[in-house]
């Protein structure tokens, strides 16, 4: 390096430097032409009359170590529920405050065996094609389980969205094909044990009844398992909690508010509940898949989880819908699912959906 540059005395002013420093940052993208520091400075010295700097060089080579030290990475610790140690306040009293312990509902276990799964019938709107196939399968298939997972009603005269709506049957006669229908299910598959799972159409009568509605008064009972004799047609119902089939969690759907409402259901109902999903609710067919870390896996293994959502036996054009066919070509299907476990946790899933001809589409057919 030339000597006339270290026998300079270093006169410089903040001013100066805060300039000559903006240089550096100019020619700093260079840097990666220059084999070593030295090489660099010297093009700096040279190029740029900044030999005031060589007196100051131990300034100069820190600030180029800063400019070259990496970001610091934050290590983010997940230890759970914040603690929060407040400090002592003797104004402050929450003895008369009643506080609840929530408990995770309990589940209905399917440990071995094959099930049978209906989807959002919506009797009376449910379309007599598609039911009679899936009847039909069903009576072929001897399922150890018939499941029907919510919406098994329609209730349209007591919706909060069609209001005393005249193109329902009035309730008496809707609870009375209900139970003709669950009576031809019960004959389909005589040594099948018949699960009920409450979807948020079948609510609509309790809370109706609850309300103290006029129509409610020609009703006999208040619970909808006691207005269709569960007891007698030997069916179990469930109502918020999931039924497990192995590791399989299958909910109606509108327990997990918000999710039918997207492009791919089985994606977005994935993301709120992260286990093996199968839903209703939505009247069509999705399936969407993501990866996990076992959680006691010290290799930290992915493990993949997947969630499907199963056509509908309802009538694919509601009366609410003022574009003619738009759900029967964009959107709703109809159709049906078996699933089947070995008594592991993994099950077999396959998802039927009903063509216009009556030919079946098959979706899965595999061990997950």
């Amino acid at each position: 390096m030339n000597s006339r540059f270290i026998q300079k005395k270093f006169t410089a002013t903040p001013l100066e430097i805060a300039h000559r420093i903006s240089v550096f940052e100019q020619e700093f993208h260079r840097i990666e032409e220059y084999q070593t520091k030295a090489d660099f400075i010297r093009y700096l010295v040279n190029e740029h009359d900044i030999g005031e700097f060589e007196c100051a060089k131990g300034s100069f080579y820190k600030w180029l170590r800063e400019r070259q030290k990496p970001p610091k990475k934050t290590k983010i610790k997940f230890t759970g529920q914040p603690k929060f140690k407040p400090e002592a306040d003797n104004d402050i009293d929450l003895s008369g405050v009643t506080d609840y312990q929530e408990t995770p509902l309990k589940p209905y276990f399917i440990k071995f065996g094959k099930a049978f799964l209906f989807a959002d019938i919506h009797v009376p709107v449910f379309c007599r094609e598609a039911l009679t196939i899936a009847i039909k399968r069903l009576k072929e298939s001897k399922p150890d389980y018939v499941i029907l997972d919510g919406d098994f009603f329609e209730f349209g005269q007591i919706s909060k969205y069609l209001q005393s709506d005249s193109r329902y049957p009035d309730l008496g006669m809707e609870i009375e094909s209900g139970k003709i229908l669950l009576q031809i299910i019960r004959n389909a598959a005589p040594n099948s044990k018949i699960i009920f799972k409450l979807g948020n159409h079948d609510e609509r009568l309790e809370r109706y009844i609850m309300e103290g509605k006029p129509q409610a008064a020609t009703l006999k009972h208040v619970k909808l398992s006691e207005q269709l004799e569960f007891d007698k047609l030997g069916i179990t119902e469930v109502r918020l909690a999931p039924v497990m089939i192995g590791k399989l969690a299958l909910y109606h759907g509108h327990e997990m508010f918000g999710a039918e409402s997207s492009k791919n259901p089985a994606e977005s109902f994935l993301m709120k509940m992260p286990q093996d999903l199968a839903i209703g609710h939505v009247h069509r067919y999705s399936y969407a898949y993501r990866y996990k870390s076992a959680l006691h896996d010290p290799e930290g293994m992915r493990v993949k989880i997947r969630a499907f959502t199963v056509p509908c036996l309802r009538t694919l054009n509601p009366s609410w819908n003022i574009l003619a066919d738009a759900y029967r070509n964009g959107g709703w299907q109809n159709g049906f699912a078996e699933v089947e476990t070995d008594g592991t946790g993994d099950y077999k899933m396959r998802i039927f959906i009903i063509e216009q001809n009556g030919r079946l589409e098959c979706h899965g057919d595999y061990w997950e």
